[in-house]
């Protein structure tokens, strides 16, 4: 009877990291939507308000969702403690890497040229992140449904070995 209940525990455990990791995908879906709507904005905003990248980044971060939003927030307080020092954003660890390098890319840019080349460095970042997008829309789905299959497969093969 502890053997069956052992394997159950095991199995239910490893399909909840495939789970888990499903729903990592649907966040990843999430966070570019979200960026999608705030860099856009944001290219508005400086295209034609021309507002200060301090402001520009606490608007962008209240336009935002979380992990986002956060980020964004945290490059604010940045700049407005220290103008004229490059950035160098904390928190992008917390985003997928590719996500994560298209806004480092962007926060390199971003600030150091005049408003048309920020322009276009918004909009070469809108772009990237358009289709990871599209790609996540294409195939999240299907990993979805891998990770999920993974983690039975894995729980009922580590419960074979284990019991």
């Amino acid at each position: 009877m502890i053997r069956w209940l052992g394997f159950v525990l095991i199995v239910c455990g490893a399909s909840t990291c495939g789970v888990l990791l499903g729903f990592g995908v649907k966040r990843e879906q999430l966070i570019c939507s979200s960026l999608l709507t705030v860099l856009n904005r944001m290219k508005w905003e400086l295209q034609f308000r021309l507002t200060p990248l301090p402001e520009l980044f606490r608007f962008a971060a209240e336009s935002a969702q979380e992990p986002v939003s956060g980020l964004f927030m945290r490059i604010s307080d940045q700049i407005s403690k220290s103008p004229g020092v490059p950035l160098e954003p904390n928190g992008l660890h917390t985003l997928p890497r590719e996500i994560a390098d298209v806004l480092s890319d962007l926060f390199r840019d971003l600030g150091r040229q005049d408003i048309k080349s920020q322009t276009a460095v918004l909009e070469l970042a809108i772009s990237r992140i358009r289709l990871i997008s599209q790609d996540l829309t294409q195939t999240g789905r299907e990993r979805s449904r891998v990770y999920r299959t993974l983690g039975v497969c894995a729980g009922i093969s580590l419960a074979v070995i284990l019991i």
